[in-house]
């Protein structure tokens, strides 16, 4: 089970590396046809990874969970695992379920890193980068932090455009 802990921890990463580092609280990564993924820290070794739909106007979990990190020895410890679509809000409280869960993760952060998906959206104690209204500064933030690979395309502004 440590092997997955520690496989996971590479995936997630790859994925939110700036979150991990604590150079940002919240991060929102986008995929053509996928849900927006959101990665935030919510305490000092707790974090949220979540896909949320919209249902009747309501928010709806698909999936969302909470992990513990423990950066020293590079490995996720899953706390909990809420789908609010099949009704399902699942505890760690078991060798079992960690052991399920543990696999949902490493599936699941495996399924997001091929989908394309690219940073959206940044939320520092001092700053907001997001896409549409700073891509450039949002294009150097993931390249200093070690997710240059997620940073969204440059469009190449025409003269015209200037």
């Amino acid at each position: 089970m440590e092997s997955m802990k520690r496989e996971n921890y590479d995936l997630l990463e790859s994925i939110a590396k700036p979150v991990l580092d604590d150079k940002v609280y919240y991060m929102q990564l986008s995929s053509a046809g996928m849900m927006d993924l959101n990665v935030e820290k919510v305490m000092d070794d707790s974090y949220a990874i979540s896909h949320y739909g919209t249902l009747n106007g309501d928010a709806m979990a698909d999936p969302d969970v909470e992990i513990k990190v423990d950066l020293i020895h590079r490995t996720i410890t899953p706390v909990a695992y809420q789908n609010d679509y099949v009704g399902t809000y699942q505890r760690n409280d078991s060798d079992e379920v960690e052991i399920e869960l543990n696999e949902f993760i490493n599936e699941w952060l495996k399924g997001i890193k091929n989908s394309q998906y690219k940073v959206t959206r940044i939320l520092t104690d001092e700053n907001e980068f997001n896409v549409s209204d700073n891509p450039k500064e949002l294009l150097r933030f993931c390249r200093e932090n070690g997710v240059g690979h997620l940073a969204a395309k440059q469009k190449n502004v025409s003269r015209n455009e200037r």
